[in-house]
This record gives structure tokens, sequence and C-alpha cells, in this order.
């Protein structure tokens, strides 16, 4: 197997990686259009308490968790049967990452 691992020491601190020491807080909730049936198992499914869920993430997976939720795009713009989940602070959440005030955990 071959050896991956670099040989020399890295030149980057850990300690002051801010993208992985900061948190975002993401608020989900239910998509509008779902059935009384679909929202009580999303809710069960997503941990949500009221169709609504706070999830704290760290600033630098913020892509990923937005990409596998499907909240990278609006939600208007797909069906509920789709899209079960919606981001309800979507305007905190980008100007958080983008490094603005936003809301950071």
């Amino acid at each position: 197997m071959p050896d991956v691992r670099h040989p020399e020491p890295s030149c980057f601190d850990a300690k002051t990686d801010i993208a992985c020491h900061t948190r975002i807080r993401a608020i989900i909730g239910l998509h509008s259009k779902l059935s009384g049936g679909q929202r009580k198992v999303v809710e069960t499914d997503c941990g949500m308490t009221g169709g609504v869920a706070v999830i704290d993430v760290r600033r630098c997976f913020h892509f990923y968790f937005l990409k596998w939720f499907g909240l990278d795009v609006d939600a208007s713009t797909r069906r509920s049967e789709i899209q079960h989940i919606i981001l309800l602070n979507s305007e905190n959440v980008m100007a958080a990452v983008n490094g603005q005030t936003g809301e950071t955990c």
C-alpha cells in the first residue's frame, strides 16, 4: 500500500482554522405543502419539535450540509414530494458563511 502521508510537518495550524471552529446555526422547517402524515414522518426523521429543528454546522461543512439536504436551492422551486424540509434562516446562514454578521453559535 502506498504511503500517502506528507513527509514534512504541516505549516497549517488547526487552532487558527476559523472555518472549522466557527459554527453556523441552521434552522430547518417543513415544506408548507406536505400532507399531515408526511409532516409527522419528516418531523420524526429530522428530530423536529413543532415542525422546526435547529442544527449547528461547522462553517467548513456548510456547503456539504446544504447540498446533502437539498437546501442549496430555493425550496419553492421543488415539489414537496422531493424537498421535505426548507431552510428557514437562509439569509442569516448565507451571511455567516460569507463572513458577515449572520447567526453563528
